[in-house]
């Protein structure tokens, strides 16, 4: 028993010395995706994410093995067109929560290895200044659902495809 307790503390105080929380400090909510009409194109990850340190946090990238490359996207009006465009992070305000959904941020999928299907799921990493590295699941809704995305592989839109 002492052993195992030293064991724990020891692991502890490497894990807060290398800066990896054994805690996620940013709720995860709700995380979801539309499904693709074909493969090799793109897909954009909406979910909720709420700050439970008081601290603030900061998504800083995201990864899932669906996709060959993953950014984290915004929308921007310039001279009066809707632009999507890649960011470095996303802030979460301390005690607070910021929503990606469609036509604001997202998590962006490009180069998809595999279609996305109404009713599966695919696992997502996220990675936070202060949470570190957290892994959730991505529900597949159906391709009209909720609100438009129009700026992703639409031409007629103003969207293009990645």
């Amino acid at each position: 028993m002492k052993h195992r307790v030293l064991a724990v503390v020891g692991i502890t105080a490497v894990s807060w010395a290398l800066g990896f929380s054994a805690v996620a400090l940013v709720q995860i909510e709700n995380p979801w995706a539309r499904a693709s009409l074909k493969l090799k194109g793109s897909a954009a990850v909406f979910m909720t994410l709420t700050d439970i340190s008081g601290q603030g946090d900061m998504l800083v990238a995201a990864s899932s093995p669906v996709a060959t490359t993953t950014e984290l996207h915004i929308h921007k009006t310039v001279n009066g067109v809707m632009q999507m465009r890649p960011v470095s992070a996303l802030s979460i305000p301390a005690g607070g929560s910021i929503t990606l959904q469609p036509g604001a941020e997202h998590v962006m999928l490009i180069g998809l290895r595999i279609p996305l299907r109404e009713g599966e799921a695919i696992p997502l990493q996220l990675v936070f200044t202060h949470s570190n590295i957290v892994e959730t699941t991505v529900q597949i809704r159906g391709v009209g659902s909720l609100h438009s995305h129009t700026s992703h592989g639409d031409p007629d839109r103003g969207g293009t495809d990645h």
